[in-house]
């Protein structure tokens, strides 16, 4: 089976992978207006077949978990956040340049890791090179690390913001537990994965009744290891590792869904509970405080373990109590910070470090932080936002502005939402119900496999947009009978998309075809140098 869809945090939304004609004749229904949704039949006894089109019909609320989960869970906010910055500080940088008068020959990328290097080490790769070191922004990062303030404001405004802007996506990379990516371990992804197929198994069952029931027991109990073995062997004999284009089948979307069920049914928890109490437990594991700046204590999978462990240091949550499943459900922001209490205390006073495997190694499980103030982290982000979206409108980037002031904004709906009624989202079933009713998910078609759509195969309509190859929606309305929030907007990512390419090739993250050129573009007069560390 091909992927259907993916996440990223450039494009807030989901993108629909269309590979086949039977999916593009779907397309064309809904983008035509013949059908309310871009659903495909499911008039086939074959199971196989059967699950690859419920997988897709599904896909939509899926990648759009994904986009709640980040505008919620404190870990995906905060990441979010920091990411916009680095964008925001790059677009200064750009600005500055345009009036400063030092221009270099060369600008090493990705710039962040340049920075990051020994002198020596930058010695060694001009000297290949052949480059002097006053043709390249040529600095030592400890020096701004120990008194950034001081020693940046003696720069040039061009140097003071490309170093400012480096040095929030190092903090960035440093920090955030995030980066764990693609890989059938126990990674923050992973827990992103099981979240939303928890969400997604319920709306098949929703939606498909008995049929639903047949099909996410299929993949819990036959599909969840399909991949495990051939990736593991990649990796083991192969010694390579398992990068974004690599399919991994329902492994990586399962792993930790499997392993709190397994949790669950070693501590008796009410099988009617099974997927609420999963899909609770996933979010509590994003809901450490980042303000603690301490990253491996903020891990998921270290909150989790340390949770699954407290009967070990002679504590029980009394999870086989329907009561204690019914205050948590009801009252959950509570329940976690309860939780976040009973254990950091329980590991302040166990002075014998509990060890876990990762990675064929054992390592201790760090103490968590303390519970997180939902009320107060979401207020500072949000303001923090607000701010920078002023800043950018203030000299003169007003798309790069509407960008981030509709992520912001989306930010602040979903916070009164979590404040008001954390368990509408939080609970499956009250949240595939009330899909409408948060921030829209805008979604994009992407095509492969030599699959088009021209505009001349759809009817013209204002709200879809034709871009590089893909088409644009702000949204898809799940139930008939509600409105949808359109707090998104695709066409904010489309007129600021260059800047943040721009972002992504500066720091190495870029997807785009030819990075260079672009850096050519937007620094005119400097050679991108592609460094190789």
């Amino acid at each position: 089976m091909s992927k259907t869809g993916e996440f990223d945090l450039n494009f807030p939304g989901a993108t629909i992978i269309c590979d086949t004609l039977e999916k593009k004749r779907a397309i064309l229904d809904y983008l035509n207006s013949k059908s309310p949704n871009f659903d495909l039949d499911l008039s086939t006894d074959n199971m196989q077949q059967t699950l690859e089109r419920v997988i897709f019909n599904t896909t939509y609320l899926h990648e759009g978990r994904h986009l709640h989960d980040y505008l919620t869970a404190p870990l995906l906010m905060e990441h979010w956040f920091q990411k916009l910055l680095s964008l925001s500080l790059s677009v200064n940088a750009l600005e500055s340049f345009k009036h400063s008068s030092i221009h270099y020959k060369y600008l090493p990328l990705p710039f962040n890791q340049w920075l990051g290097l020994a002198q020596e080490r930058k010695s060694e790769l001009l000297q290949q090179k052949g480059i002097s070191k006053n043709d390249v922004p040529f600095y030592d990062i400890s020096a701004f690390r120990e008194a950034a303030s001081n020693e940046l404001n003696k720069l040039s405004l061009f140097d003071k913001n490309l170093i400012t802007a480096a040095l929030s996506q190092i903090k960035l990379d440093e920090g955030n537990p995030i980066l764990d990516s693609y890989n059938t371990d126990y990674s923050t992804r992973s827990f992103l994965e099981s979240l939303a197929f928890a969400i997604q198994a319920t709306e098949m069952v929703l939606r498909y009744g008995k049929k639903g029931v047949e099909i996410v027991d299929f993949v819990v109990r036959d599909k969840s290891f399909e991949n495990f073995m051939s990736l593991g062997d990649k990796k083991r004999n192969g010694g390579k590792k398992i990068e974004r284009s690599d399919y991994l089948g329902y492994t990586n979307y399962t792993s930790m869904f499997t392993y709190v069920y397994r949790f669950c049914y070693r501590n008796n928890v009410n099988q009617n509970s099974l997927y609420p109490f999963i899909a609770y437990m996933l979010f509590w594991g994003l809901c450490g405080d980042p303000k603690a700046n301490a990253s491996h204590a903020l891990s998921p999978r270290n909150r989790l373990e340390s949770f699954f462990h407290l009967d070990e240091l002679g504590y029980d949550m009394e999870l086989s109590k329907d009561e204690t499943l019914y205050t948590l459900f009801r009252r959950p922001l509570d329940s976690f910070n309860s939780w976040d209490t009973i254990v950091r205390k329980a590991y302040l006073q166990h002075l014998t470090p509990v060890m876990i495997i990762q990675n064929g190694q054992f390592f201790p499980l760090s103490i968590i932080s303390e519970g997180i103030d939902f009320r107060n982290y979401y207020s500072c982000v949000v303001q923090k936002g607000k701010e920078l979206s002023l800043q950018l409108k203030l000299i003169g980037y007003h798309s790069l502005s509407n960008y981030i002031n509709g992520i912001i904004g989306s930010m602040a709906y979903m916070a009164d939402m979590m404040l008001s009624s954390a368990s509408s989202y939080l609970y499956p079933e009250m949240y595939v119900k009330s899909f409408n009713q948060f921030v829209n998910v805008p979604f994009r078609f992407q095509f492969s496999n030599g699959i088009t759509i021209s505009q001349t195969e759809v009817m013209p309509n204002p709200d879809i947009i034709f871009d590089n190859g893909m088409i644009y929606k702000d949204g898809l309305r799940q139930h008939a009978n509600s409105e949808v929030n359109y707090l998104l907007k695709s066409k904010d990512y489309i007129e600021c998309k260059k800047y943040i390419d721009f972002c992504n090739v500066l720091f190495g993250n870029s997807l785009v075809e030819k990075p260079g050129s672009l850096i050519r573009e937007m620094l005119p007069g400097i050679k991108p140098w592609f460094i190789n560390v």
